[in-house]
């Protein structure tokens, strides 16, 4: 997944498509999820954080330029 932008609406699409995902993983399904977000764009770090932390979610945070 990879954000530049998130706003109320995406944030609730985000979220849905996330517990979509761990419904895959509880399958058994060994599920990879890599967050991608910009390099000082910590308001997208921090909702990935977020939802790995509500939903209980393995999330690989990735920092690019």
């Amino acid at each position: 997944i990879e954000m530049e932008y998130l706003n109320s609406g995406t944030s609730k699409y985000m979220l849905r498509l996330l517990k979509k995902l761990k419904e895959v993983d509880n399958d058994g399904y060994d599920l990879k999820i890599n967050w991608v977000y910009e390099e000082g764009d910590d308001d997208i770090l921090e909702r990935g954080e977020y939802y790995a932390s509500i939903l209980d979610l393995k999330i690989k945070f990735i920092e690019v330029e």
